[in-house]
């Protein structure tokens, strides 16, 4: 119990628990709020909790749940527009934004056969 300010505006919340730590009680805080900034925060933490969930559903592998996440963070940050990647000999895994913001993860699957002359 106790209060903790906004980091974004500061405003003051009433924290309704005991926080484990000054920046829990921070994160609480901001999550709480109603400010501009902060409702951006929320936003983006709702969609990566949903694209973690998302992402950890359709692939197995750690390391690659991991790099598909960093990259979806950096696409909806807009510091890459998309990635092709090759996972293995038959599988592309391919990350898109369209002109209304949203992210795509498509995973193609190879059926064909390449032939060298």
């Amino acid at each position: 119990m106790g209060l903790m300010a906004c980091r974004y505006c500061g405003q003051i919340i009433d924290l309704d628990f005991s926080a484990d730590s000054e920046s829990d009680a921070i994160e609480y805080a901001t999550l709480k709020c109603e400010c501009d900034e902060a409702q951006k925060y929320q936003t983006r933490i709702s969609y990566f909790e949903r694209a973690k969930k998302a992402i950890e559903e359709e692939f197995t592998e750690d390391y690659l749940k991991a790099l598909l996440l960093a990259t979806v963070q950096h696409v909806y940050d807009g510091k890459i527009y998309g990635i092709t990647l090759k996972v293995d000999g038959e599988n592309t895994v391919k990350i898109s934004q369209d002109s209304k913001g949203n992210i795509f993860v498509t995973k193609l699957f190879s059926t064909g056969s390449k032939i060298q002359l």
